[in-house]
C-alpha cells in the first residue's frame, strides 16, 4: 500500500489538481442508499425485486410489482471520522438530512398467458453520499509541507516568481506572494517556516451526493421470468473545503518572526450523466429466484469551480515575548471554472434469493466492477497520463451483499451485510467498506412503513502532503507524515410506501 500511496501523490497534478484519480473513484462508485427495506437487507436486492431500490441494482425487479406503488424515503446521516497523526488522535462529525429515495411504480396487468404485466417506474434513488468531516492536528518535528513544495519546484526547475506562477498559480505561488517561500540570488530556496517543530492541521469538509433518476420498464412473463431496462440520469453534486495550516512551535530564534501560514481550497463540482441498465430475474422454483444485470458505463458532463485563500502571519517584533502587533499577508486566487467528461466503469451483478414461503428469505448479490476502465476527457486538455495512472493504480474489485428477512404476520424483521472492495484491488484495505444493517417493517392494508439503521466503516491511510504535492516525498519526509483515518457512517432511513390500487 505504501507504494500505491506514493504513486497517488505523484499523479496529482498541481496545475489542475481538482481532477485527481481519487475523484474518479468518488464519482464512479455506488453505495446504494435507497429504501429502508433495501438498506436493512444490505442492498442485496438484485433477485428480490418489488422494491424501488432494486431498480438501481436490477431493473427486472420492477416486473415483480403486483400493485402500483408510491414510496418516499427520508433519512439521517451522521458521518464521524477518526484520525491518528504522529501520535495525536482527532475526531470530527458531520450531520445531514438526505432524501434517499422517491419513486412510483405503475402496474398494467395483461390478460395474457405469457405477458402477465407491463410495469412502468420513475423516480430517484441515492447511490452515493459524500458527507465527511475530517480534522487532523499534530506536531511534526522533522518537516513542513514547504519541504515537499521545494521538491516540486526543484524537479521542475522553478527559480523565480514568474515560473512558479505558471507552474502552480493556486497552491505554491501564493506562498511566494505572502513571503512564506522565496529564492536567494544563488537560486537556493528559502522559507520563513522552521525545519520541524511546527504544528500541522488539516481539515476536510465534504458534502454532496449522487442521485440517480431512473425511467424503467419491467415485464412479467408467465410469473416465471422477469425482464427490465432503465434509462438512468444521475445528478452529481459535491462541495469540498480543504484547509491546511502550519503554526510555528520552534524555539529557533531565526524563525521567531514567523507565526503561521494557512491555505483554504474550495471546490464545487456539478454534473449530469446518462447510462442504462438491463436485467433478468428467473423463478425456476418457488423457493428460488436468480438475477443477472448489466450496468452500462455512465457518461458524465462535469463542471468544477475552485479557488484558494492563503494567509501568513508574522510578528512585527521577532521577540516572541513582546506584546507587539503582527502583520498579515493575504493572497486570494480568482475562481477558476473547468469542464470535463468522466466515463465510469461498467458493472455486472449476479444475485440469488432463497424464499421460505411467506416466512421470509435470504438474499445474496455479487457485483463486479473494474475501476481501471474509468477515464477522463475534455476538448482542451490531454488526460492521457491521468488515464494511464488510473489503469496502473486502480484494479478490478468485487462487492458482496447479503440480506435476510423474517416475517411474523404483518411485521418483517431484516438484517444485512455489505462488503465493497477497494479500488486498489481486493487485497487492499484503503477504501474497503464494510456495512452492517438491520431494520423492521410493518404493513397495514395499503400502507407500509419500513425503518433501517446502517453502520459503515471505511479506513484510509495517506501522507499528509499527498493531497498537495505531486512529487514522491523525500526519504526524510515519509515516515513521520502518515495519517491513519477511519470514516464511520451512521444512517437511519424510514420509507413510507403506499399501494395505489
Amino acid at each position: 500500500m505504501k507504494r500505491t500511496l506514493l504513486i497517488l501523490a505523484l499523479m496529482t497534478p498541481l496545475f489542475i489538481k481538482a481532477q485527481g484519480i481519487l475523484d474518479v473513484y468518488d464519482f464512479s462508485t455506488s453505495f446504494y442508499q435507497g429504501t429502508a427495506k433495501s438498506a436493512a437487507m444490505g442492498n442485496a436486492m438484485g433477485a428480490v425485486g418489488q422494491d424501488f431500490s432494486s431498480i438501481s441494482i436490477n431493473p427486472a425487479g420492477l416486473g415483480l410489482f403486483r400493485h402500483s406503488t408510491f414510496v418516499f424515503t427520508p433519512g439521517l446521516t451522521i458521518a464521524n471520522t477518526k484520525s491518528e497523526f504522529n501520535g495525536y488522535d482527532n475526531s470530527s462529525t458531520e450531520i445531514r438530512l438526505p432524501v434517499n429515495n422517491i419513486g412510483a411504480a405503475v402496474v398494467f396487468q395483461k390478460d395474457d398467458e405469457i405477458l402477465k404485466a407491463v410495469n412502468f417506474g420513475i423516480g430517484m434513488n441515492r447511490i452515493n453520499n459524500y458527507t465527511q468531516e475530517t480534522f487532523v492536528s499534530g506536531l511534526n518535528t522533522t518537516s513542513s509541507l514547504v519541504d515537499a513544495y521545494f521538491i516540486d519546484m526543484a524537479a521542475n526547475g522553478i527559480t523565480n516568481a514568474d515560473g512558479l506562477y505558471s507552474f502552480s498559480p493556486n497552491y505554491i505561488y501564493p506562498l511566494w506572494d505572502t513571503y512564506v517561500i522565496g529564492a536567494s540570488e544563488s537560486n537556493l530556496y528559502t522559507t520563513t517556516v522552521p525545519a520541524g517543530y511546527i504544528n500541522q492541521q488539516r481539515g476536510l469538509l465534504k458534502k454532496g451526493y449522487t442521485d440517480e433518476i431512473s425511467i424503467s420498464l419491467g415485464f412479467n412473463l408467465s410469473d416465471r421470468w422477469f425482464i427490465g431496462a432503465s434509462l438512468d440520469i444521475p445528478r452529481l453534486y459535491r462541495y469540498t473545503i480543504n484547509d491546511y495550516k502550519e503554526t510555528n512551535q520552534s524555539n529557533d530564534p531565526a524563525f521567531n518572526n514567523f507565526m503561521y501560514w494557512m491555505q483554504e481550497e474550495v471546490i464545487s463540482t456539478n454534473g449530469w450523466g446518462v447510462g442504462g441498465k438491463f436485467g433478468l430475474i428467473g423463478h425456476p422454483a418457488k423457493w428460488l429466484r436468480l438475477g443477472l444485470s448489466f450496468h452500462t458505463p455512465t457518461l458524465y458532463d462535469i463542471e468544477e469551480s475552485w479557488r484558494t485563500y492563503t494567509t501568513a502571519q508574522y510578528r512585527t517584533d521577532p521577540d516572541p515575548s513582546a506584546s507587539s502587533h503582527s502583520t498579515i499577508k493575504n493572497y486570494d486566487t480568482p475562481t477558476s471554472i473547468y469542464k470535463y467528461k468522466l466515463t465510469t466503469p461498467l458493472r455486472f451483478d449476479a444475485s440469488a434469493a432463497f424464499i421460505f414461503g411467506n416466512n421470509g428469505m435470504i438474499t445474496f448479490d455479487y457485483e463486479f466492477v473494474n475501476y481501471r476502465n474509468a477515464s477522463l476527457s475534455c476538448r482542451d486538455y490531454d488526460y492521457s497520463y491521468v488515464n494511464r495512472a488510473i489503469d496502473d493504480i486502480f484494479k478490478a474489485t468485487s462487492n458482496f451483499r447479503l440480506g435476510g428477512e423474517y416475517r411474523v404476520k404483518s411485521v418483517c424483521f431484516r438484517a444485512g451485510y455489505a462488503f465493497y472492495g477497494s479500488p486498489y484491488g481486493m487485497s487492499e484495505k484503503n477504501f474497503r467498506t464494510n456495512n452492517f444493517s438491520f431494520g423492521i417493517g410493518h404493513t397495514v392494508h395499503f400502507f407500509t412503513i419500513d425503518a433501517a439503521y446502517v453502520y459503515g466503516r471505511t479506513p484510509n491511510s495517506y501522507y499528509v502532503y499527498a493531497p498537495y504535492s505531486d512529487q514522491i516525498p523525500a526519504a526524510d519526509l515519509e515516515n513521520t507524515n502518515i495519517i491513519d483515518e477511519t470514516k464511520n457512517m451512521h444512517q437511519i432511513v424510514v420509507s413510507l410506501k403506499f399501494k395505489l390500487d
